[in-house]
């Protein structure tokens, strides 16, 4: 499999202590899923005390590790290296609804209700907002957008047991709350949506702040193939890895076990690194984290305002996406690659580039004024002009790490 558009790093992992009084069996669903959107580079799983485990893969496709929990401490310690596109979710996605009697057998129980995500006690309460939607996608976004408006994200307030029925009565819940709900909505007009849980960075965006966990979504079987939604987030996402997926959290638990265990330490990292600066089995250094950080290029901003004061446009660095670029950029509307990941189109005294680097993605859009736009006297110029904001956007292509600034609208066109 060719594996050329994984050009980004994450490093994964956790560390999870329990203590337990008796040997107790447990179930663990830590290491990333093996497909073709990810690509393990490096990996290791440690339980300390030695515990013997056999490995196996379960009804849904995830990788299992069985085990004994020992009398007193048990460490479980995971961490990775995992390989990831930098494309958004769903960034090819041309999605339409299967009918139901058309799908494979093995997708038809994603349609039933299940344990979390009882979409028969929510089929009147579905079809009552998001009923007189006919686009199969725009009814899925609907109902993201009400999942994350209406439902009040509490971290560490939401009981485990709560079903999708319960959380759209009670309003709050955590991320897999968000996920159920999603998923019960979907699932109550017939289209087939399972549970994920992952890791998710926060390449694009600023940390939070909030301690990192375990990360709950879904996906949606759309022209037969399945399309990532996150109702809690409810934005194209970077970087996500797939651990564990199934009808609900009780088919996707990192942990399920089977008698009494204390969970005494809790920790979980996610973030992109350069995977020739960090391995695995280095302590966690977050200094070296490229994800997640504010930052501005005024170097670069400052040389565009002063080399090129006939220039208005805007400068814009992305939300970790490359934005829809508007239709610019080009003597005769050309288009040119000047390198892996660097494009500039010209066109009527406009001007477009795109940058796109693993931790970066720059777009910085020019509109040359009337007095630049003479007839043929002023090509060299406009080309040279444009040259000069190139150069500035290359270094900050060059310098920064990871670069967040409000998004300007632009038109659909891409280049």
């Amino acid at each position: 499999m060719n594996h050329g558009f994984l050009n980004m790093t994450v490093r994964i992992g956790c560390h999870l202590v329990y203590e337990t009084p008796r040997p107790t069996p447990i179930l663990l669903m830590l290491r990333p899923r093996l497909d073709g959107k990810q690509l393990v580079r490096q990996e290791q799983l440690t339980l300390t005390p030695w515990l013997p485990s056999d490995e196996y893969t379960d009804a849904h496709g995830n990788t299992t590790y069985r085990s004994m929990l020992q009398p007193g401490q048990n460490v479980i310690h995971h961490d990775a290296l995992v390989a990831v596109s930098s494309e958004p979710d769903n960034h090819d996605q041309q999605a339409h609804a299967t009918p139901v009697n058309q799908l494979p057998p093995w997708i038809l129980r994603y349609i039933l209700p299940s344990r979390y995500c009882d979409s028969d006690k929510l089929l009147g309460f579905a079809w009552q907002q998001f009923g007189s939607i006919n686009n199969t996608l725009d009814r899925i976004y609907a109902i993201c957008n009400w999942v994350h408006t209406h439902i009040e994200y509490r971290y560490g307030c939401a009981r485990s047991d709560s079903s999708a029925s319960e959380v759209v009565n009670q309003r709050f819940g955590v991320c897999r709350d968000f996920a159920h709900v999603a998923i019960a909505l979907c699932r109550a007009f017939n289209l087939p949506t399972r549970y994920v849980v992952g890791h998710l960075p926060d390449i694009g965006h600023t940390d939070p702040g909030a301690p990192m966990d375990f990360h709950a979504y879904f996906e949606v079987y759309l022209g037969q193939t399945w399309c990532t939604f996150d109702a809690r987030y409810n934005t194209p996402r970077i970087g996500r890895i797939k651990v564990a997926q199934g009808l609900d959290a009780v088919d996707a638990a990192s942990a399920t076990i089977y008698g009494e265990a204390v969970l005494t330490w809790f920790e979980v990292w996610a973030y992109q690194v350069n995977p020739s600066e960090v391995s695995i089995g280095q302590p966690i250094d977050l200094s070296k984290r490229l994800d997640g950080k504010k930052g501005f290029c005024f170097l670069a901003f400052w040389i565009w305002k002063v080399l090129s004061p006939t220039l208005a446009g805007q400068f814009v660095v992305g939300q970790g996406l490359l934005p829809n670029l508007s239709k610019s950029a080009g003597l005769n509307n050309d288009k040119f690659l000047l390198a892996e990941g660097i494009r500039i189109r010209f066109h009527l005294g406009q001007a477009t580039f795109s940058i796109s680097k693993p931790t970066l993605i720059v777009t910085c859009q020019c509109r040359i004024l009337p007095l630049l736009m003479l007839p043929r006297v002023s090509t060299t110029l406009n080309q040279l002009r444009c040259l000069m904001v190139f150069l500035a956007c290359l270094i900050a292509f060059v310098t920064a790490s990871s670069t967040e600034m409000v998004e300007v609208p632009v038109s659909s066109t891409c280049l």
